[in-house]
């Protein structure tokens, strides 16, 4: 299991997140944008590394973008019994 870091644009909601899917890339949004920062797109096995790519990854996308929000957001698409 591990973590899928990746820029998204909440089509619906029209926000710009940073998400950290969990188990894995199949749990992550179909909102997903084209890589363009170092560390995105990958999977982490180390939680707390993939939380340091999503802060690095939103915080330079902030740059580009300097009036938008960035939120980072968590995703677990793990079933339940």
């Amino acid at each position: 299991m591990s973590f899928f870091v990746s820029r998204q644009l909440y089509f619906y909601q029209n926000k710009n997140c940073v998400e950290i899917a969990y188990p894995s890339i199949d749990s992550s949004g179909p909102d997903m944008l084209v890589e363009k920062y170092a560390g995105e797109g990958e999977e982490y096995n180390n939680p707390i590394e993939a939380l340091e790519i999503a802060l690095n990854i939103a915080s330079a996308w902030q740059e580009d973008i300097p009036d938008e929000d960035i939120f980072i957001t968590f995703g677990n698409m793990e079933l339940v019994e």
